[in-house]
């Protein structure tokens, strides 16, 4: 059981992953940023005893490079967060064309988080930019918890909901500063440095 002083289960969680990537012939690198983020992330302020069924709702996936998360157009079911690695975005401005890179995020970002609320197609397409970890949450099972008032569940929702919060905001201010970017051209925070394409 943990208890006061006893390390929680995010941080034991955390040395489970850094071990299997040393196992797999991970750098140092990717190993001291293999465990859950903290911050703003999406499991900032789960308490210890929320999880196990927070955790026991979602499937991890250990992923090489180039190995598809989901495709633009495939049914948004799910969402997932990046333990380690990297992903790289990318989108079709039209159906047949090619592939854009819209951005890399690292450990901590929060992908598919719109079918929550729209449960619409993806938008964008997600790929393993190298050996890369992450939980997968079934959108139906997660909500699910959001019904019986599930604390960890509902604060992973305001966590999703605050970074959406913050991008848009990130957006309105770049529309309204008259300096526009491609709306791909910033790369979200990751463990490595915030640095544009």
């Amino acid at each position: 059981m943990i208890g006061r002083g006893s390390p929680s289960i995010a941080v034991l969680f955390s040395a489970i992953i850094a071990a299997d990537l040393r196992a797999r012939g991970a750098s140092q690198r990717d190993t001291e940023s293999a465990g859950l983020p903290s911050g703003h992330s999406a499991f900032a302020g789960v308490d210890n005893e929320d999880w196990p069924e927070l955790l026991g709702h979602s499937t991890r996936l250990d992923l090489a490079p180039g190995a598809a998360i989901f495709r633009q157009g495939e049914a948004g079911d799910a969402f997932f967060v990046v333990i380690a690695g990297l992903v790289e975005v990318r989108a079709r401005a039209a159906a047949g064309g090619t592939e854009k890179t819209l951005a890399h995020l690292g450990a901590g970002a929060i992908l598919g988080e719109t079918s929550l609320f729209l449960g619409d197609e993806h938008s964008a397409s997600v790929y393993a930019a190298e050996p890369t970890t992450v939980l997968r949450f079934r959108t139906d099972g997660f909500m699910e918890m959001i019904r019986t008032r599930h604390r960890g569940a509902i604060q992973v929702l305001y966590n999703i909901g605050y970074s959406l919060a913050v991008r848009l905001r990130a957006a309105d201010d770049r529309l309204t500063s008259g300096s526009v970017a491609s709306p791909g051209a910033f790369i979200a925070n990751t463990d490595r440095s915030r640095r544009l394409l």
